[in-house]
């Protein structure tokens, strides 16, 4: 945890406990909302949050609320840091990669697998935190030919035949 990060989230929790008696949140248990804010500002979700600060959703999304400002200094610091960690991660793996490359000896010792989730995950987490998709997964329906015969004969079943009158 960045400790300026953490200052910066007890003195919005303490401007707030001080000046309002609806801040009920912020003057029962500070530090668990304190808690509850960083971990919202890291990229958890509100309902992990709440399980495991035990603050109700509609408390945490008030907390989020009444210290939007900071909590939106503090995410952004938090996705740029994690943005340089990722890059920095990145850099070391190339570089490992031309290690390997040119040392046998070297590519049989090395195990890259930790270097390659590091920068996955830190790569995963600054898009996380920025906003920005982790995932996609596109839907597709597609209908067998079965199911499309199947559908013009039941279409076919009801059409009516007109015979056209005699003049």
């Amino acid at each position: 945890m960045n400790t300026n990060e953490l200052d910066m989230l007890a003195e919005s929790i303490d401007s707030v406990a001080d000046a309002s008696t609806a801040a009920i949140a912020e003057r029962t248990n500070r530090e668990n909302a304190i808690d509850a804010l960083f971990r919202l500002a890291k990229g958890d979700t509100v309902t992990k949050t709440s399980r495991e600060t035990g603050i109700h959703s509609v408390t945490l999304r008030k907390l989020m609320a009444r210290h939007e400002d900071v909590y939106k200094v503090v995410k952004s610091s938090m996705t740029r840091d994690m943005a340089v960690t990722a890059h920095k991660a990145t850099q070391v793996l190339a570089k490992k990669f031309d290690d390997l490359d040119s040392n046998q000896e070297l590519r049989d010792k090395t195990d890259i697998k930790s270097i390659a989730i590091a920068a996955g995950v830190a790569a995963d987490k600054s898009l996380t935190l920025n906003g920005d998709a982790t995932n996609i997964t596109e839907h597709r329906h597609t209908v067998s030919r079965e199911d499309y015969e199947a559908s013009i004969r039941e279409a076919q079943a009801q059409v009516i035949d007109i015979e056209p009158a005699a003049t």
